[in-house]
């Protein structure tokens, strides 16, 4: 990898930097500028890090150029499902300086949530936006069908009676999808008389 495949996002006055991936688990987040952003010292966070039971198993060191360097080092880098993970080993009551104290406080609040929807908000609004959309048409399609059933109906009742048509309205819409109880009703203006089995054709039941 180099710096191009890098993304740099910019928080509260620090440049986080972070490789995208697929999902959460693939997309990386290099700590030293993270632990940097909160005033901490990189090198006894990362002793920590080494010697965490869980998180020391989700390390991945990546031979990166970073931007603005002339060269490439090893880095260090936690998949960004397991930051919040890591920024909570972290006690800010521990740390006396007040600014750090307060810098710890922000990114364990704000930091991995700022990442993720730099990542991932618009790609999951286009999914939701997607769904909707296909939701949307499937109700149209089925909208339709059952005003064409309904319209079959009202022209049997016209040629064949009410009677028939009441009894062959269940199979009917069956066959779109919908029950008489459902909740897609079909459009009044092309059934008026769907449901009527008796009485004059005119006459609606209350």
């Amino acid at each position: 990898m180099n710096a191009a495949d890098l993304t740099t996002v910019p928080f509260h006055g620090a440049t986080l930097v972070a490789v995208r991936g697929d999902t959460d688990a693939t997309t990386l987040v290099a700590m030293k500028p993270v632990s940097e952003g909160m005033r901490l010292s990189w090198q006894p966070q990362h002793r920590k890090l080494l010697g965490h039971p869980v998180l020391s198993g989700c390390i991945i060191n990546l031979m990166m150029q970073m931007p603005g360097d002339d060269q490439a080092r090893e880095w260090v880098f936690l998949p960004l499902n397991r930051l919040n993970f890591w920024l909570a080993t972290i006690h800010p009551n521990k740390v006396p300086d007040e600014g750090a104290r307060a810098k710890i406080i922000e990114y364990q609040t704000e930091c991995a949530d700022a990442l993720y929807q730099h990542f991932f908000a618009k790609s999951a609004q286009a999914k939701r936006s997607r769904a909707e959309e296909e939701a949307r048409q499937r109700i149209i399609a089925q909208t339709r069908s059952v005003n064409a059933v309904a319209g079959l109906l009202a022209e049997v009742r016209r040629c064949m009676g009410a009677r028939i048509a009441a009894e062959a309205a269940p199979a009917l819409l069956q066959k779109v999808g919908v029950t008489l109880s459902g909740q897609i009703v079909p459009d009044p203006m092309l059934q008026p008389d769907l449901f009527e089995t008796s009485g004059s054709p005119n006459t609606r039941p209350n």
